[in-house]
């Protein structure tokens, strides 16, 4: 098939597991927790986004570019524009390391599990009912 689904769940582990650690920075009780949560999640997010461009990468050293189809042109959008939407909540950590302020931290974690959510989307339609 096009995707390794093993390779895929390994994304879509990471991606939840980072759901839990944004999920404890609101439960931290020191800044030294709220910053240890932080950087959990930033690696666990940068992680994902190395897993997602080691995909991209190999799908088109493979011939399956975004020119190939539209399949693959809508693939490679829309799971690129969520890529960006991590990478920007990796620097959205990196401001909030700097600057702990709750209302800021309560807005980051909703922004991530949103992430998430639409990872799951993601997975499951592209993914999943890909290989139908």
């Amino acid at each position: 098939g096009l995707f390794e689904l093993p390779f895929v769940l390994l994304q879509t582990l990471i991606l939840l597991i980072s759901s839990v650690t944004a999920g404890t920075i609101l439960l931290s009780k020191t800044p030294q927790h709220t910053r240890l949560a932080l950087a959990l999640t930033m690696v666990l997010g940068l992680s994902f986004l190395g897993l997602e461009l080691y995909e991209f990468t190999n799908l088109i050293r493979e011939g399956h570019g975004p020119q190939q189809s539209a399949f693959l042109s809508a693939f490679f959008t829309l799971v690129g524009i969520h890529g960006i939407h991590v990478a920007a909540g990796c620097v959205w950590i990196l401001v909030s390391m700097f600057n702990l302020v709750q209302a800021r931290l309560r807005c980051f974690v909703l922004f991530w599990h949103f992430l998430d959510i639409i990872w799951i989307f993601i997975f499951t339609f592209v993914y999943l009912l890909g290989l139908i």
